[in-house]
């Protein structure tokens, strides 16, 4: 009798999901990581089997400790993977199967910042400049960066014993050169050989949380083309203000039509409360 052949068995996951945070989470925040526990229980990730999944929250507020305690509690407890969230993003239900369905040493949401406009956090360096990476409705895919936030980035932990200590560190008032602990954890990432990426259609979906939630179709064409044509024009003052630079300009033209067109446009997404909240704030 023919004997049937076994499936091959999949690679387990056990995933911390890391949160650094002061006293307070937002409640849609907390939806957010209930739900996608229950969805990474519920369904398949292609080429995975999920085991455990472990939730850790480290209070306090240096923010550069937090993160490193997060990694080395993952690391002490035998997880495979960590998925730092910050607590004011808000995310898809399947957030956790979709970064590790990759199989990349880091994947992460190019987050928008909250501020109106709304710009990336992820920078591609080029020509010698770090410059912007975009993400719009047309992004789709893995896009490589240079740096990128932290606020959700997935990480396979097999890479961190490569990767140099302090794993986390922020400047201190060197004007010349300033980073957050984010930007110093993809250096290190970097010096130790492993490539970083964006995933352009959950950053797509992913909001921000603030006294508005800032997501990436809150950011202009024009900003977007403002800001490319300082990169490539401008002088080093206007690139190292970009954002300002930008929206100066931007003032300078038709700003009143062109926020007109943006509230148009979030009407198709956002409540009448958050439209209101638009609507009255100050570009």
């Amino acid at each position: 009798m023919a004997q049937t052949k076994k499936a091959p068995s999949l690679p387990v996951a056990n995933v911390q999901i890391s949160i650094p945070s002061g006293n307070m989470w937002y409640g849609r925040f907390a939806m957010c990581v209930i739900q996608m526990i229950l969805d990474s229980y519920t369904y398949e990730t292609p080429g995975w089997k999920i085991g455990n999944i472990l939730t850790r929250n480290i209070k306090g507020s240096t923010i550069w400790r937090q993160r490193a305690e997060l990694i080395q509690g993952a690391l002490d407890t035998d997880c495979t993977h960590m998925l730092f969230i910050d607590v004011d993003q808000v995310f898809p239900a399947n957030t956790l199967r979709r970064l590790l369905s990759h199989n990349k040493p880091i994947v992460a949401a190019n987050v928008a910042v909250k501020q109106w406009p709304s710009m990336p956090t992820a920078r591609a360096w080029r020509e010698g400049e770090a410059k912007p990476i975009f993400t719009t409705e047309d992004s789709k895919g893995l896009e490589k960066v240079w740096r990128v936030g932290t606020g959700i980035m997935f990480i396979d932990l097999s890479i961190m014993e490569k990767v140099e200590k302090p794993w986390f560190k922020v400047s201190w008032g060197d004007e010349s050169y300033q980073y957050g602990e984010d930007w110093w954890f993809c250096q290190q990432i970097e010096k130790a050989g492993y490539p970083i990426y964006i995933d352009h259609d959950l950053s797509w979906e992913v909001g921000h949380i603030g006294d508005f939630q800032y997501q990436h179709w809150h950011i202009p064409q024009e900003i977007r083309e403002e800001t490319e044509r300082i990169f490539s024009e401008g002088t080093e003052e206007e690139q190292r203000h970009v954002l300002g630079t930008a929206t100066k300009r931007m003032e300078d033209k038709a700003i009143k039509a062109q926020q007109d067109e943006a509230i148009r446009d979030l009407m198709q997404h956002e409540t009448a409360g958050q439209l209101q909240e638009l609507k009255n704030a100050k570009v």
